[in-house]
């Protein structure tokens, strides 16, 4: 097991000497490899923390907070400030894991800048941050950063200063808290205008989104750069995904799912990437050809990669020659033609890679390692004498060195190979810039591709997918989509149809409830008319009130999983009792239970519960006769029967009811059966009148269930 390692502060000590320990412990231990050297003032952080689906660089950069707001600076952070922003960067990585430093990095900054303007000799120590250090800091923020920030910019002042201190990093603790108050809950207190200003900015627009299909369709007219990227975006619209999610996915991650009593359906394997649990998701039956389709493409342009991929998995040290090209093993030179078709170069770029590989200025820009030296000469079987042949192995190495660092697992937590993903390509294909492909090496698809030929990025007009095929608005402007726009669309459309909030968090890989919120785009009518209510009154616009089973909103659903209970299937609908904490004690009895949730247009699980009936009516004659023959009891199983007959039929009719969708949720809301639990609470808080016992009302009470006897207002008193 490797050992953890973990800065330990000493109380005996000043917080001078502390900061000293702290900057020499976090040195010594290369927290971002042995690449990185500690006074550089930038760190390649690319092999240890890659963006995902993306092939940027990444780096941090101790650069001091520009002079000048909204301009980037190069003036490295003053000493000894630097090397504590390093080593706290250091210690953060090491104590939580995290991938991205960008609120920390600028944290720092700021906190520097407080201090050298607060400093009186022009020293910047970490140890000197005190009370008016840290109310300079929110001066710092208000006058180079946007009002829509200054809230979380100075949160992260307060949790810094928080940490400094129990650590024991300052002379003077200051317990200092955040003073800016929190920004407005944009998701509160929005007006239907402004709900529908947001949705028509975060949907995709009807042109652009037929436009896209046209050019799918189009499929002999189109590039092979432009079909992988419309087949990308079909990805997309199958269910909500994240771009960066789209840029791994497995080749075989197309499955058709197999239920019992349907017909099968077309599912994708799917990884989410912010910490949601791997999924099937299934695809609408009317998309699942599109989608196909869509693979089927990805799969064909794909496969030379990831042939090369399982080349190089076998021979890490040997360039991978496709088929026809297997002598260029045994030949000491290649000729410009042959290395050109070889590496897909044209003759000016051969020259730029000869170059760059001769050129150490060039090898830094471009990456490449110092050893790769390109040789040529003269060739002298050519009939000009300016050509040129270049040696093999100087090609192979040259190969060699741009299979990718993670090679041959591409995402850890899942666990794919190269060689199984379905978003590598020969190195060119699947880029604007090459004219060729290159037929030796493979290149992962870059999210940020997409972007810019779906046209989200407004520079970038010359990649706009529409430009390129005549697609413009009324203005004469090239259409364009945001990717992200397709999570939002289909979860709409998903609310629109009536599903719960639970059911949309799993869908899109999301880890909690509360970022639905970010995706609710439904007006307050369009929600009241998706839970049968007339907007116009405010009630539900069906009578099943009077037959005491009530319609349950998605929302409520989603409700239960919020307070922690596990819905589960059963043999008439849903279960909302916690098995696990308490035996069920209405077992058998389902049919007369206010925790039992039907579904309309469950023609299986209505049979069952007709099927329940008649035989509670084939009981309740059997039960007259024994209370005519004075059987003991027998009054008490007439009552059950009566009332499992009466509960089912008015359940039944509600089933039945032509007028209600098919997928509403139904339940009984007449308490008929003793609760002593419930009434003792309900006892209890009309006694008391404290807020803390009706809440414990709210969370034992059956939620179709109304609240009576509640206080308007709730006082906190004893």
């Amino acid at each position: 097991m490797a050992e953890l390692l973990c800065y330990v502060s000493k109380k005996e000590l000043g917080a001078s000497a502390q900061v000293r320990n702290f900057i020499e412990f976090y040195r010594e231990l290369n927290i971002f490899g042995d690449d990185i050297s500690w006074n550089d003032s930038t760190w390649d952080i690319t092999k240890t923390h890659p963006i995902p689906g993306r092939n940027n660089s990444r780096y941090l950069a101790w650069y001091k907070m520009p002079k000048t707001k909204g301009l980037s600076s190069k003036e490295p952070m003053s000493k000894p400030f630097g090397d504590f922003a390093r080593a706290w960067i250091c210690y953060l990585q090491n104590a939580t894991q995290r991938k991205c430093f960008d609120m920390e990095m600028i944290t720092l900054r700021i906190l520097e800048k407080a201090l050298l303007d607060r400093s009186p000799d022009g020293e910047v120590r970490i140890e000197r941050v005190d009370m008016a250090v840290l109310d300079h800091c929110v001066e710092v923020i208000r006058e180079h950063y946007s009002i829509t920030t200054h809230y979380d910019r100075s949160s992260s002042v307060a949790k810094l200063s928080r940490e400094l201190e129990q650590i024991g990093l300052v002379t003077n603790p200051t317990h200092w808290c955040n003073p800016i108050p929190p920004k407005q809950d944009p998701y509160c207190l929005e007006t239907d205008d402004a709900i529908v200003a947001n949705r028509n900015k975060k949907l995709p627009t009807e042109s652009a989104f037929v436009a896209l299909l046209e050019i799918f369709a189009k499929r002999d007219e189109l590039t092979l750069r432009d079909q992988i990227i419309t087949s990308m975006a079909i990805l997309l619209v199958s269910a909500p995904q994240r771009g960066s999610e789209n840029a791994n996915v497995w080749a075989e991650c197309g499955v058709w799912r197999e239920l019992p009593g349907n017909e099968p359906e077309f599912c994708l394997r799917w990884f989410p990437v912010k910490g949601g649990s791997p999924q099937i998701k299934p695809i609408p039956k009317t998309w699942a050809p599109a989608t196909e389709e869509a693979l089927r493409r990805l799969r064909q342009y794909s496969e030379k990669a990831r042939i090369m991929a399982r080349w190089y998995e076998k021979h890490p040290d040997k360039i991978y020659l496709p088929p026809g090209y297997d002598h260029f093993r045994d030949k000491k030179w290649l000729t410009s033609a042959e290395t050109q078709d070889l590496l897909g170069l044209t003759s000016s770029g051969l020259s730029k890679l000869y170059q760059r590989c001769n050129d150490n200025d060039a090898k830094q820009k471009s990456k490449i390692p110092n050893e790769i030296v390109l040789r040529r000469e003269s060739d002298p079987e050519h009939r000009y004498p300016s050509a040129n042949r270049y040696y093999f192995k100087d090609i192979e190495r040259y190969i060699l060195c741009l299979i990718p660092t993670n090679f041959p697992v591409i995402t850890p937590f899942q666990k794919m190979r190269y060689s199984d993903s379905l978003s590598i390509f020969p190195t060119g294909l699947a880029e604007d810039k090459r004219k060729y492909q290159c037929r030796v090496m493979f290149s992962r698809f870059d999210a940020t591709a997409l972007y810019d030929a779906l046209g989200s990025a407004s520079k970038m007009v010359h990649l706009n997918l529409f430009a390129r095929h005549g697609y413009f608005d009324e203005k004469g402007n090239p259409l364009y989509i945001a990717p992200h726009s397709f999570r939002h669309m289909l979860t709409t459309m998903a609310q629109e149809a009536g599903s719960s909030q639970y059911v949309q968090t799993q869908w899109r890989g999301s880890k909690s409830l509360v970022q639905t919120e970010a995706y609710n785009h439904m007006t307050s009518d369009e929600k009241m008319k998706r839970c049968n209510m007339v907007p116009e009154e405010g009630t539900i616009c069906l009578d099943v009130d009077n037959k005491h089973i009530q319609i349950i909103a998605e929302t409520e659903i989603a409700k239960f999983h919020e307070r922690g209970f596990q819905l589960h299937a059963n043999e008439f609908g849903i279960c909302a009792h916690e098995i696990i904490q308490a035996p069920c004690p209405r077992y058998k009895d389902c049919i007369n239970c206010t925790e039992q949730i039907c579904v309309v247009g469950d023609e299986e699980k209505t049979r069952r519960i007709e099927l329940i009936v008649q035989h509670a009516e084939q009981c309740l004659s059997n039960a007259l006769q024994d209370k005519e023959d004075d059987i003991e009891e027998a009054d008490l199983w007439v009552e059950q029967q009566r009332r499992t007959i009466e509960n089912g039929t008015t359940l039944l009719e509600v089933l039945h009811n032509k007028d209600i969708p098919p997928g509403t949720y139904v339940k009984r809301t007449r308490l008929d059966q003793h609760e002593p639990f419930l009434e003792a609470a309900s006892a209890r808080a009309e006694l008391t009148g404290t807020k803390e016992d009706w809440n414990i009302i709210k969370w034992i009470t059956p939620l179709s269930l109304p609240k009576e006897g509640r206080p308007e207002k709730e006082t906190n008193g004893g």
